[in-house]
């Protein structure tokens, strides 16, 4: 029962309580209000065909919340910072390999209608 006492203590004082978080900057809030105008407005990279048409709209909008994310962890706990920023590319990544999939498959369609 003391062993456990000890590791509570451990951890309180290994996460000071007056530390500050990072101040998020106002572009990165600007980021984040674009990324939440585009999913809102019906105009798209991809049409908002259900399921399909909501992607990109998924994909811009966790990759702007996952910048906040980063951006407010990153003086307070470094780990979870990098899991953030990891989970940010790869977000960022999927949705421009899914919108060229889009892309192509839309070319190759046009190409099979013509002949």
């Amino acid at each position: 029962m003391s062993m456990d006492i000890e590791k509570k203590e451990d951890v309180i004082e290994a996460v000071p309580i007056n530390q500050k978080t990072e101040k998020i900057k106002p572009l990165d809030w600007i980021l984040l209000l674009l990324a939440v105008i585009y999913t809102l407005l019906p105009i798209d990279i991809i049409p908002d065909i259900p399921i399909i048409g909501w992607l990109d709209d998924s994909f811009i909008l966790s990759s702007a919340f996952l910048n906040i994310l980063q951006k407010k962890t990153s003086k307070t706990n470094e780990t979870l910072s990098a899991i953030f920023k990891f989970l940010k590319y790869i977000a960022i990544f999927l949705g421009i390999a899914i919108i060229l999939l889009f892309i192509f498959a839309g070319a190759v369609i046009v190409k099979l209608i013509q002949g």
